[in-house]
């Protein structure tokens, strides 16, 4: 009978230290879930968002796509139809190729027309600096209107217009002879209305609204 209880007591002790061991182990495991849920969640809140699409600096569009959407804008009235080089663009507008990562600059053909579309993707802090030299270039043109007596109001009509790190030089449009008869004055409202054309399609392709 000694030996029985004996036995039966040794057996209950092992039962209740298993037991034991099982609980403990079951709430090492749930610590150690707890844990990794909470290393998960502060990883997640740690890993930085994406760069926004609207940083500054950051190109939204091509100038290729800008100007494709202006020619189509005008269509036949778009007189623009010789690109000009790196060389020619520095020279003749004064924009050197550390001002912009993308540019397209286009003039007329023919000599009596002075229809001229520039769109330029200025490097980040060069913005100021692609803006001056095209209102230095604009100036010039006004300064020496003599050289473009059929040309002198759509001159004074054209336009360096800036959209965050893009900048526009637009002289552009028909000017239709019945217009043209009506005045200096009417003459200059339409010619302005004409490169609003451009300066309404830009800001389209800028926006996404095209």
């Amino acid at each position: 009978m000694k030996k029985l209880l004996s036995i039966t007591l040794c057996l209950i002790m092992l039962l209740s230290l298993a037991s034991c061991g099982n609980k403990d182990d079951n709430a090492s495991s749930n610590n150690n879930s707890s844990e990794s849920s909470i290393v998960s969640e502060a990883s997640k809140m740690e890993t930085p968002s994406s760069v926004s699409a609207d940083t500054p600096g950051e190109q939204t569009a091509s100038v290729a796509a800008i100007a494709d959407a202006v020619k189509a804008a005008y269509a036949e009235s778009y007189i623009p139809s010789m690109s000009y080089s790196k060389e020619e663009i520095s020279e003749k507008f004064g924009l050197t190729e550390d001002m912009y990562d993308d540019i397209i600059a286009e003039g007329p053909m023919i000599s009596v027309h002075v229809d001229t579309f520039i769109a330029v993707h200025a490097k980040p802090n060069k913005t100021a600096d692609v803006e001056t030299a095209l209102n230095n270039y604009r100036q010039s043109l006004i300064d020496n209107l003599m050289q473009y007596p059929m040309n002198q109001i759509k001159i004074q009509a054209s336009v360096v217009e800036s959209m965050g790190d893009y900048v526009f030089f637009i002289m552009l449009g028909e000017i239709p002879t019945s217009i043209e008869e009506q005045g200096e004055e009417e003459t200059l409202k339409y010619a302005q209305q004409e490169n609003q054309i451009a300066i309404d399609t830009i800001k389209s392709v800028l926006t996404g609204s095209n």
